[in-house]
């Protein structure tokens, strides 16, 4: 448990021990949002014929999993926005960003929101539109890196 749910389970158990309620769940992620931990704690003990076991899905998980995707540098062409991020300036002004996105034919490439772009950015940074599943294409920067531009 890292901190933050060290803190969540003694506010629990206080809850608890004052009456109010029986029994507390407790949700956490770790890491990149890769670890997932669940804590059920009651005001009473556990009835003998319960015993205490560990459940895992890691292998439901495992068995669902696929093939990572081809990824291709530089890939200049049309695609489809997969998730981005946006870099902000000490002001909160979008100064930068990143598209991963999946070409026609499958393959994973990422393309830059131009810092120069300002209406990219705040398209990207709109929160009345979310970006992942739009369309658009990456074009050639001329410095080596591709663009990203929306599709009309």
């Amino acid at each position: 448990l890292n901190a933050y749910m060290v803190h969540a389970t003694t506010e629990m158990v206080r809850c608890l021990r004052n009456g109010s309620g029986r029994y507390g769940l407790l949700y956490g992620q770790g890491e990149f949002v890769t670890k997932h931990h669940a804590l059920v704690l009651s005001s009473q003990a556990p009835a003998p014929e319960i015993q205490t076991r560990e459940h895992s899905v890691q292998a439901l998980a495992e068995a669902a999993r696929k093939p990572a995707p081809v990824f291709r540098d530089g890939y200049v062409g049309s695609g489809t926005v997969e998730t981005y991020t946006v870099w902000f300036d000490r002001n909160g002004k979008a100064e930068k960003g990143v598209v991963v996105a999946r070409s026609e034919d499958g393959e994973r490439f990422l393309a830059r929101l131009p810092k120069t772009d300002a209406s990219l950015l705040a398209r990207f940074t709109d929160p009345n539109w979310d970006p992942i599943g739009s369309k658009g294409s990456s074009e050639s920067a001329g410095d080596g890196l591709v663009d990203w531009r929306l599709a009309m």
